[in-house]
């Protein structure tokens, strides 16, 4: 899924810019929607879905998680890494935390997902 920016936010994102979507995040009890995009900095952050407009809605090669508090739609090779994840947040968490294997793994799904949407992406860094 591709999204175009709204408006310019901070240094991490650029008006008119477009953005890979590798999490579509909707909490249930809030009814808030979230992207998390490879921002202008590499970081993999979530933004309020309000900051952009769809500009290409196809989830072709993404999954769906869902549990009682949330939906998850991610890049289904991302979710293949979360459900192999021992960390009680799974991925994020695995991520967030510094596992190098995994920080790679997510890196190398984000990049060849980007170049099957045909969008270039900054390279993506770790915390």
């Amino acid at each position: 899924m591709i999204v175009s920016c709204l408006e310019n936010y901070r240094e991490s994102l650029i008006k008119g810019k477009d953005y890979l979507v590798i999490e579509i995040y909707t909490n249930v009890r809030t009814q808030k929607i979230s992207y998390r995009v490879c921002d202008e900095q590499g970081v993999l952050a979530i933004y309020n879905h309000n900051l952009f407009e769809v500009k290409n809605p196809s989830l072709n090669k993404y999954a769906i998680k869902i549990n009682s508090l949330n939906t998850q739609i991610m890049i289904d090779r991302l979710l293949e890494l979360d459900k192999s994840s021992m960390n009680l947040e799974g991925l994020w968490g695995d991520y967030f935390d510094g596992d190098k294997e995994k920080i790679s793994n997510v890196h190398q799904v984000i990049r060849e997902h980007a170049k099957f949407e045909g969008i270039i992406i900054p390279e993506p860094t770790a915390y």
